[in-house]
């Protein structure tokens, strides 16, 4: 066991609590137990255990952890009520103390979390990671709540990061600067453990419980950086919206050393077909994917390419080409969407913009190794033709020059919006934030081109309007309701900061251009409030600034007018 002495060269004040570590074969375990000081022996810097677990609890102070929140638009704080710090439990866990968290989730999307630095770990080091982690809290299970449940919808993640975790300004919110995800969906550096709800039913009176989740793989391999420093990243993901409330009372993670002779290129980018969230993702993801070829060889890579979740995830694939100018010559070694295309030619190589894919491919890629095609190529996955920007790069593919690449599509940009995609039906079938946002930003689309011409379509089109679900467009200015698909919305015509208390949400709206709205409304058939999940996108239509809108109630199914 080593004492901790403050100003000794073996001694660096980075976490909390005092250090036992324990040596140990390659199946056992080596716990710390954190105090004030992290120390280490120059003996033993190089000679860590295959497994060694850091453990944290929040009883006496915070142990180094910061509160920070994101996902919410800093100019608006005031309305997201957020509020962080070490607190006493609530009975009747008064005895204990934890980490607190509190928000109202305004922005249909609010992250809340702690962040604490591990050090002691090998500089240059390779580990896989497992999290466990203690919360308490009184949010009962099988409610219904506006955006979702208030304890199923509310996601607790946790992961491991070589970089600080910190909210950097994008645009008008605050974004996390790692990969979180998207409320049940893990990131590339915080896995989802579970949610917030406890073992009562919402029929029970709240009671405050504690909450286990053990032993969670952390999504990635982490590389430690040159200081021997990692940070460990505890939070919440919410889709409720109203208030959460937790704590965190203890946290574990266990280290597991990867050999260093395994080590691969790929393992330290963290990019993944699963967890691609925008354009600027490719890059890193291509160049992943052919380290990832070069290291384990032309069979293995293209069985991964097609199996592996890791590089394919609905749209998201790796493609592999030859590398000519011409596509009669150009042969397809890897294409996972259709793979009765591999080892054949490229059928067709002009595009509806009159681009020549193959020879453009080969222009670039001799110009430079790497770089964007913009196209419209047929989507192999839809059958549709639909503009796509890809990243590639030249590789070797079994001794020959060859192309590796991956495709990024957004549903949402112009001449993409096809209605066998973004349609009525489709949203009421299967209702989510992304679902929501691209159909109405493919509406507003609609206005943007079309300006009033476009309102009968949006009102009675049954790509727009089935069901529950239909399009509306108001007046920014005067909050009179221009177009509907259903008539009961007409009656909030001017009324609507009624729905928020007052509120002028039009005006919030306008000022961010697009936005999400929650509130109850009656359901005409039963009389029932109603929970509803709204996305509105500000357009100018004949110089009128109007929001496009479209929303969903989570308790709702689709049944045809």
């Amino acid at each position: 066991m080593h004492s901790c002495r403050p100003a000794t060269r073996h001694c660096r004040r980075l976490i909390p609590c005092a250090e036992v570590r324990r040596w140990a074969p390659r199946l056992a375990t080596a716990t710390l137990l954190i105090g004030s000081l992290v120390c280490t022996s120059p003996s033993h810097s190089s000679q860590l255990p295959n497994i060694r677990t850091v453990t944290f609890d929040f009883h006496h102070d915070p142990q180094g952890f910061v509160g920070g929140f994101a996902d919410y638009p800093p100019a608006h704080a005031q309305f997201y009520e957020l509020d962080s710090g070490h607190r006493t439990l609530p009975p009747p866990l008064e005895s204990r103390s934890g980490l607190f968290l509190s928000g109202v989730n305004q922005s249909s999307d609010l992250f809340m979390f702690f962040k604490g630095p591990i050090g002691g770990l090998q500089p240059g080091g390779l580990y896989n990671v497992a999290v466990s982690l203690e919360i308490a809290t009184d949010t009962p299970a099988g409610c219904v709540g506006a955006g979702g449940p208030p304890g199923e919808s509310v996601y607790v993640k946790a992961g491991v990061t070589a970089v600080e975790p910190l909210p950097v300004r994008e645009g008008s919110y605050l974004r996390m600067n790692v990969d979180i995800g998207n409320q049940s969906r893990s990131g590339a550096h915080a896995e989802v453990l579970g949610n917030v709800a406890n073992s009562r039913n919402c029929e029970q009176p709240p009671r405050w419980e504690l909450k286990s989740f053990d032993d969670h793989p952390g999504p990635t391999t982490i590389a430690v950086p040159a200081d021997g420093r990692v940070w460990l990243l505890l939070g919440t993901d919410s889709g409720f919206a109203g208030r959460t409330k937790v704590f965190f009372t203890r946290a574990s993670v266990a280290f597991t050393r990867v050999d260093a002779s395994r080590r691969g290129s790929c393992a330290e980018n963290f990019v993944t077909a699963r967890t691609m969230r925008a354009r600027a993702d490719l890059p890193a993801f291509v160049r992943c994917a052919a380290d990832y070829a070069r290291e384990h060889g032309e069979a293995e890579a293209r069985r991964a390419f097609h199996d592996d979740l890791r590089w394919k995830s609905g749209q998201t694939h790796v493609f592999v080409h030859g590398l000519e100018p011409s596509a009669s010559r150009l042969l397809t070694h890897v294409l996972p969407p259709d793979p009765s295309r591999e080892g054949t030619v490229l059928e067709r190589s002009i595009d509806k913009f009159g681009t020549d894919y193959s020879f453009e491919l080969h222009r670039l890629i001799s110009l430079v190794d790497e770089g964007w095609i913009y196209h419209a190529l047929t989507d192999p996955v839809t059958g549709l033709w639909r503009p796509k920007s890809s990243y590639v790069m030249k590789i070797d593919w079994k001794g020959d020059a060859a192309v590796i690449g991956a495709t990024y599509y957004a549903p949402d940009l112009p001449g993409t919006c096809a209605a066998a995609e973004v349609n009525a039906v489709s949203l009421g079938e299967a209702p989510s934030d992304e679902e929501l946002r691209t159909f109405v930003r493919c509406a507003a689309l609609q206005v943007e081109v079309l300006g009033y011409f476009a309102w009968p379509g949006l009102s009675k089109d049954p790509r727009w309007n089935y069901g529950p679900i239909y399009v509306f467009g108001v007046n920014a200015e005067t909050g009179v309701v221009e177009f509907s698909g259903s008539d009961s919305m007409f009656t909030f015509s001017g009324r609507i900061p009624e729905l928020f208390g007052g509120r002028d949400m039009l005006r919030a709206a306008a000022e961010f251009g697009e936005a999400y709205w929650y509130y109850s409304v009656a359901n005409p058939e039963t009389g029932a409030d109603e929970p509803m999940r709204v996305f509105v996108k500000l357009v100018q239509s004949h110089g009128v600034p109007l929001l496009v809108g479209s929303g969903y109630s989570p308790s709702a199914g689709v049944t045809a007018k």
